[in-house]
């Protein structure tokens, strides 16, 4: 009875290991940035947004005592596809700011994609917005956001996923936050 016992107690911790292990593997290492929307069927993917490795950059150019947000920049996300056949994927930034109702995208980066399959990322650069103030003026606060697409055999959109960045450095100081702000007074951290 015990061996019995001790089989089906190993066969249990051998069937949840697996499942462990293929969670992982299908989701891929734990993401900082926040899963903010997705559609239909998408592939893997991964974006390093780390305290130590930020998801975007933020630039800054200085006048007259401020610093005012030039662009926002990210490294390119690795995109698998959601098949065995090659497909195309790709994304794009998106400038998002903060208001009364949440966050809004009020720029958009050029689209950039490539061709992958399932066990193969596509070769992507990286993303920039530069900020145009006539639509994203000076006093709000402004973060990066990623839009994953995913593309069928006759071209048209599969699934996307949306992602905010959540680790933004920022050029005047260095320092690593949430969010990016329009204008800030020079030396003058804001987060």
């Amino acid at each position: 009875m015990r061996s019995s016992t001790v089989r089906s107690s190993l066969r249990a911790l051998l069937s949840m290991t697996l499942v462990a292990v293929f969670a992982i593997g299908v989701q891929g290492p734990a993401l900082a940035t926040a899963q903010i929307g997705q559609s239909g069927v998408h592939g893997k993917y991964h974006v390093t947004d780390t305290k130590a490795k930020p998801g975007a950059r933020c630039r800054y150019d200085g006048a007259a005592g401020t610093w005012y947000l030039q662009r926002i920049h990210v490294r390119a996300p690795t995109i698998y596809g959601s098949s065995a056949k090659h497909r195309s994927v790709g994304y794009r930034l998106l400038l998002q700011r903060r208001t009364s109702h949440g966050w809004k995208t009020v720029q958009r980066s050029t689209l950039i994609s490539g061709v992958a399959d399932k066990n193969t990322a596509a070769t992507l650069t990286g993303a920039t917005v530069v900020r145009d103030v006539d639509v994203a003026p000076n006093w709000p606060r402004y973060r990066a956001a990623l839009k994953l697409i995913w593309w069928d055999a006759h071209a048209k959109v599969q699934g996307s996923v949306l992602l905010a960045i959540k680790h933004h450095r920022r050029s005047y100081d260095g320092s690593v936050t949430r969010v990016c702000p329009g204008r800030t007074p020079t030396g003058v951290a804001q987060s």
